[in-house]
């Protein structure tokens, strides 16, 4: 391809990167976004990605700063075309664990978001807080309404994973926010059953993809659901499921992309043994126990439910049976 080939080929790839950015800012469940060939071809040869309780700056090389699966949680990106490395860009996709674990790992002074404060300074350090822009994308106003886990304040005010969020960014410094993706869908309980959260994905209610544009600062999703299973790489799909399964289920901390994450899935599965061996018996334990671990649950919410329809089934199986 010539060089004038090349100049039209990257014009319609910025026309596909506005033209789903403005579809985003109306994304709705009944309104799903997507991809454009071009588009998805450029952005899965990029390997900028961070999953669920991540985050990660950009380089000079990459072209898309990426995030997948996102449902609940809220997403954070900021980026500037001013500085020595410039356009500089920042993701973190921040969970429910992230925030609510303040008692467990951190001082209780310190913000509930720390990480996420802490990298944001860090990453535009060498730039004006006026700068940088940012977007706060993805979550349900459900589970942001109703989630009763995170901390009450000193007013008794009780903290929303998006309030949070947009103070963290502020209490780095940071004031251009645009919240006009944030909670674009009404979201409902993701339990107790698994078919909750797979009726939600089913709905169009998940952003499977959703990225940074590091030219242009446009943000982009994929949230058609019937087309994302099979057009967003199996790889980013596996690194989403390794991400969701080292979260600790107490809290736990924003870590960068680049740690390694321990895999809880086996302590799990120890546990779920022990749980139903107490709770049933020893062959009935172990046969849940295979069946779970060919299944593989996504999710730790997901197990605790099927180890619980596993327990109930037993106990109408042992009252018929005697």
């Amino acid at each position: 391809m010539g060089p004038a080939g090349k100049l039209d080929e990257e014009a319609l790839l910025r026309k596909d990167v506005e033209e789903n950015y403005r579809a985003s800012l109306k994304l709705s469940r009944s309104r799903p976004t997507r991809f454009t060939p071009r588009l998805r071809e450029r952005l899965y040869a990029s390997n900028a990605l961070f999953c669920m309780g991540q985050f990660l700056e950009s380089s000079q090389d990459q072209e898309f700063l990426s995030t997948v699966a996102v449902l609940c949680c809220v997403v954070v990106f900021a980026w500037t075309k001013k500085g020595p490395h410039c356009p500089k860009g920042f993701g973190a996709h921040v969970c429910l664990q992230n925030a609510m674990g303040v008692c467990f790992y951190r001082n209780p002074s310190k913000h509930a978001l720390h990480e996420l404060v802490l990298a944001l300074r860090t990453c535009f350090a060498e730039v004006s807080p006026s700068e940088v822009e940012v977007h706060i994308v993805g979550g349900h106003e459900w589970a942001d309404r109703n989630n009763n886990t995170l901390n009450v304040d000193s007013i008794g005010k009780k903290s929303h994973l998006s309030g949070l969020v947009i103070d963290a960014v502020k209490t780095a410094g940071f004031k251009n926010i645009n919240q006009t993706m944030l909670n674009p869908f009404p979201g409902g309980p993701l339990g107790p059953s698994p078919m909750c959260e797979y009726r939600l994905i089913k709905d169009n209610q998940r952003i499977a993809v959703a990225a940074l544009h590091m030219e242009t600062g446009r943000i982009v999703t994929h949230s058609d659901a019937a087309s994302a299973e099979d057009e967003v790489p199996r790889d980013w799909w596996a690194a989403s499921d390794r991400a969701t399964w080292s979260i600790a289920v107490h809290g736990q901390p924003l870590a960068h992309a680049s740690v390694k994450t321990h895999v809880l899935f086996v302590s799990y599965m120890i546990l779920t043994a022990a749980i139903l061996w107490w709770s049933t018996s020893l062959t009935w334990a172990l046969g849940v126990l295979g069946a779970l671990w060919i299944l593989k649950p996504v999710a730790v919410s997901h197990l605790c439910s099927r180890v619980m329809v596993a327990t109930i089934l037993y106990k109408c199986l042992v009252a018929v049976w005697t």
